[in-house]
């Protein structure tokens, strides 16, 4: 494995500690998952609870995981398992994991779907409206109408469905850290 590759592992598990560590994650751990409660009696809306973390710790939480879905970046969840399954690095489960995160982002079996004019998107599709349509960056026109649209009818729905899919995700990476750090790929020491 070259030098550059082990640093890339190293920041990938540096950034899956401070995910671990984050508000975000630590109000999930105390609640066992975000809730979102509806409940309806003779077709009216009576009762509405969300149970979601802080706006900023989801904020933090969302920066987090989205360098592992950026394309580019050193600790892109893509980019380190095609490392360490070079590296014959525990290649089965990591292969497994590289599995869940691809029909978590792209499901191959029929789900719920959530549409935009008539079309569904895959989870992949809706955490880039989220993140580029308003959430961090709004620049492009599409992203920004399509995320004014689902927010306008999904309401808080949207940030519920969102923030599970982030969860799953990291949950893989979380799985993939501890892969990492099992085999001693580096030390503390480690730039």
């Amino acid at each position: 494995m070259k030098k550059e590759e082990i640093k890339c592992l190293k920041l990938f598990c540096d950034q899956v500690k401070e995910l671990e560590s984050s508000r975000a994650m630590n109000s999930v751990r105390e609640n066992s998952r975000i809730r979102l409660s509806i409940r309806i009696e003779n077709g009216q809306s009576v009762e509405y609870n969300k149970n979601f973390p802080a706006d900023e710790d989801i904020e933090k939480f969302t920066r987090l995981i989205r360098q592992f879905l950026m394309d580019g970046e050193y600790v892109n969840f893509q980019y380190i398992t095609n490392i360490l399954i070079k590296s014959s690095i525990d290649s089965e489960n990591i292969k497994k994991l590289k599995g869940v995160w691809n029909e978590i982002l792209n499901p191959k079996q029929k789900q719920v779907a959530i549409t935009y004019k008539g079309i569904p998107l895959s989870n992949k599709e809706l955490i880039g409206i989220f993140l580029y349509g308003g959430y961090i960056h709004a620049k492009d026109d599409d992203l920004i109408n399509k995320y004014k649209g689902l927010k306008n009818t999904m309401g808080d729905l949207f940030d519920f469905w969102i923030f599970n899919i982030m969860l799953d995700l990291a949950s893989v990476v979380i799985k993939t850290k501890t892969i990492i750090e099992k085999n001693h790929l580096f030390n503390e020491t480690t730039p």
